[in-house]
């Protein structure tokens, strides 16, 4: 596959990825607009209670305070549960201590006409006082989640709102003297109450949640909903969808402020003083005696501390922020990030890509944790469901995709390389490689074969082609065996450079060494490929400067050496020919030599002679040898 394509097929498998993650995000995103429950649900939640553990508790609002039913309170009575008018006696005596609200976190479901149920409704009417009602749902007395309830909701105006079965009202003795509010709360898949629905469609109408009838209360202000928020005089508080508050914890047990009801029934100064301007919200918080939940920061935290939550979140205007605006910002990160992701694995190697992406990653996950601690519930398991898979895959199939590219290019490369010499083969990949001419001092060598022409026209065209594929590949070993470049091959003879690509300083001896082995080599091959055939090998060597080049057209380029050291070489078949010598190697050849090798590198020559050579004024030493040197040209 050539580069180019390489490219183009990458940037389509690129695009193919960032177009999947993106609807693969579209569809994820449906569930967070829609509100469709999903397994991501119980993701989400892990990511949220770690959330508010980074981010610590809060501070609870001093408005709110917490008269609890705890086991000092049991012990004082010496039973439980409580009668009502212990009960009476309570509320009575937080009543004269002047709060501004008292909330009952206490079903009254039957009336006795006794006259502790008169004495309790008359305390609750003294107290300015809001009793619990409980609201039936499909499935038990929880209320169901924004995204369970998303099917079951029905729209009476202001949005859509979760419908109950039925509810379970206070006996009517006790609705005349207080306000009822449901105290159902919605859970997650792991008990843990993460919103407190303000409003559940009933037979007849609309009926309130406890936390809202208190704060309106305390507020003294009518709540006014929009679809997706509620206002109380001047706090607005955003909702979640079927008017949901989403809850913001303040801490583990006891954040909110809490006196023991036995301190209440004692008269202690101290308990009373602190309900005054309050609202008291009272409950039972005694293990094994109530409701408990698990929350962010603790394992069992009694529901009535939920409901204080709540309150406490709706009077400050402090619950978490997750209306729509916030689904919809969730839905374009489900979307865009994969694409992002993908595209930015795409700009660099896969590695830094992957450094890329998860920087991103990081720089968006930072970014949800501060929003939470601003408050805002942004979600992180809806995105990285649609991220991670989409990474994953493309990452999977990225690397399948270049490996085999590297092979296809590895294939190409190999291929190329075989029409160069070997000695190029690490800087074939480079664009740069001789974009300057280079100049370096050089041994060349140019041999031929005498009487290939007869012999070409004997064997004919297909065998002359396998006698040079082997006078070449003969060639080849000898050449490569000591470095030498083979510039060309032309048909039945060769150029060879002794000192390029990298200069050593024994060119002179590598290429006298190479004349005496291609002399035996070439002479074993002709004998084996050609039997009988008069045929020979002549040699011509120089040793001086040369530049090496690219030369050729601009789109079809090739490597070449040039300049007077590379003509004499070349002349100098023609002179061994006319000398009846088979090798013809100038003097400089010989000077090139250490000079502890000089006469062994001239053993098998001549003495030197003055020679002509034609079109060049003046003469060449040159020394003649009729065969190939019988020693080693290398000594000492």
């Amino acid at each position: 596959m050539k580069p180019a394509a390489g490219r183009r097929a990458l940037l389509v498998l690129t695009l193919a990825f960032a177009i999947a993650g993106a609807l693969w995000g579209t569809w994820l995103a449906r569930l967070q607009l829609t509100g469709a429950a999903s397994s991501l649900d119980r993701i989400e939640a892990l990511a949220l209670d770690l959330r508010f553990r980074l981010a610590g508790p809060r501070p609870a609002p001093a408005d709110v305070v917490i008269v609890a039913v705890d086991e000092a309170t049991i012990r004082a009575v010496g039973s439980y549960p409580l009668s009502r008018g212990v009960l009476a006696d309570i509320v009575g005596r937080i009543a004269a201590a002047g709060p501004e609200v008292v909330a009952l976190d206490y079903l009254f479901l039957e009336d006795s006409r006794s006259g502790a149920d008169r004495a309790l409704a008359e305390a609750l009417a003294a107290a300015n006082a809001v009793i619990g009602a409980a609201a039936v749902f499909d499935g038990g007395d929880e209320a169901p989640t924004p995204e369970a309830a998303a099917e079951a909701m029905v729209d009476l105006g202001i949005g859509p709102i979760p419908r109950a079965t039925a509810v379970t009202w206070p006996a009517g003795i006790f609705l005349g003297r207080a306000r009822p509010g449901l105290v159902n709360v919605s859970v997650d898949a792991g008990g843990t109450p993460r919103h407190v629905p303000l409003l559940v469609a009933v037979d007849g109408g609309l009926a309130p949640g406890f936390a809202l009838v208190v704060a309106a209360a305390a507020l003294a202000a009518e709540p006014r909903f929009g679809t997706d928020d509620v206002t109380l005089g001047a706090i607005r508080q955003p909702l979640d969808l079927g008017h949901h508050l989403p809850l913001t914890y303040y801490g583990p047990e006891g954040a909110i402020a809490t006196i023991s009801a036995a301190g209440v029934l004692a008269g202690d100064p101290a308990a009373l003083a602190a309900l005054a301007g309050r609202i008291v919200v009272f409950g039972t918080t005694a293990l094994g005696s109530g409701d408990r939940f698990a929350t962010p920061f603790d394992a069992d935290v009694p529901g009535v501390e939920v409901l204080a939550t709540a309150i406490g979140n709706l009077i400050t205007g402090t619950g978490l922020v997750r209306d729509e605006g916030v689904r919809r910002i969730d839905a374009a990160t489900t979307i865009a990030l994969p694409a992002v992701i993908v595209v930015l694995m795409a700009l660099a190697s896969p590695a830094f890509g992957l450094v890329l992406a998860g920087a991103v990653a990081a720089a968006w996950l930072a970014a949800v944790v501060v929003a939470f601690e601003a408050g805002v519930w942004l979600s992180i398991a809806l995105p990285l469901a649609a991220a991670v898979p989409t990474a994953v895959a493309y990452g999977i199939a990225r690397y399948l995709f270049e490996h085999r590219l590297n092979a296809r290019l590895g294939e190409t490369r190999a291929a190329l390389a075989r029409m160069q010499s070997p000695l190029l083969a690490d800087r074939l990949d480079d664009p740069d490689f001789l974009a300057e001419p280079s100049a370096c001092e050089a041994a060349v060598l140019f041999l031929d074969l005498s009487g290939f022409t007869g012999l070409s026209e004997r064997l004919g065209p297909s065998e002359t082609r396998a006698f040079l594929k082997g006078f070449h590949e003969a060639v080849g070993r000898v050449a490569t065996a000591h470095d030498g470049l083979i510039v060309a091959f032309m048909g039945d003879g060769a150029m060879i450079v002794y000192g390029f690509p990298e200069r050593r300083g024994d060119e002179a001896e590598r290429a006298l060494a190479s004349v005496r082995e291609l002399a035996a080599a070439l002479s074993t091959f002709i004998a084996a490929a050609a039997p009988g055939a008069a045929m020979t090998v002549r040699f011509g060597l120089h040793y001086g400067p040369v530049v090496v080049s690219r030369l050729g057209a601009a789109a079809h380029q090739h490597i070449t050496a040039t300049g007077d050291t590379v003509n004499v070489a070349s002349r100098l078949l023609e002179i061994a020919k006319a000398n009846r010598a088979q090798v013809a190697a100038a003097e400089t050849v010989f000077s090139a030599l250490p000079a502890e090798c000089y006469a062994g590198g001239a053993a098998g020559f001549g003495p030197p002679s003055a020679v002509a050579v034609r079109g060049r004024a003046g003469t060449v030493a040159v020394r003649f040898a009729t065969a190939a040197p019988a020693e080693p040209a290398v000594a000492g």
